[in-house]
């Protein structure tokens, strides 16, 4: 990610607010799972990136670290894997 953009979503987040965001956040999920349950593939995409927009924004405004998120994402998937029996492939 550049850094232009890492400015941005910073100063949008910083301009939204925690209120703003969460009033946001909302929205955009609930338009997601519209499109999700109407199986309308296009939306779902437009969606998913304007969540994932207000995820980032989240991110920033709270500072966490991108090394804390990936150790607790890593945690979360093998755990995921566990609790669905995924088992890892053997070399």
């Amino acid at each position: 990610m550049n850094k232009i953009y890492k400015d941005d979503i910073h100063r949008i987040a910083i301009k939204n607010g925690r209120d703003g965001i969460i009033e946001k956040y909302t929205e955009e999920t609930q338009e997601l799972l519209d499109g999700l349950l109407a199986n309308d593939i296009p939306n779902v995409k437009e969606e998913v990136v304007d969540v994932m927009i207000m995820c980032e924004q989240i991110i920033k405004l709270y500072g966490f670290s991108e090394d804390s998120l990936k150790e607790i994402k890593e945690y979360k998937i093998k755990r995921t894997k566990e609790r669905v029996g995924i088992k890892d492939e053997k070399s």
